[in-house]
């Protein structure tokens, strides 16, 4: 890439009026790498922040779908219970 040549110049060519203006293309190209790295980082961060949202979203509509069918058990029992009521008391 361009930092190569620019880090070339100012090597092997100390004397050139170019040198000042490669030390700074320098240094803004490895600040251009350092930001797009932390970009990357953050992005893979934020895929994986996500797949565990749908992860955890399936899983909460999985319980609520548990918990409804537990409530409609329990109702069931306790219809059960009140049926079997009057009849011991006859």
């Amino acid at each position: 890439i361009s930092i190569h040549f620019f880090k070339k110049l100012v090597k092997e060519y100390p004397q050139s009026v170019f040198k000042d203006k490669a030390k700074i293309w320098i240094w803004l190209l490895n600040q251009n790498m350092d930001y797009a790295e932390k970009v990357d980082k953050k992005n893979k961060r934020i895929d994986l922040l996500e797949n565990e949202l749908k992860t955890e979203k399936k899983e909460i509509i999985n319980l609520q779908n548990q918990i409804k069918r537990l409530k409609e058990i329990d109702l069931g029992i306790e219809e059960k219970k009140r049926e079997a009521l009057p009849a011991i008391g006859q």
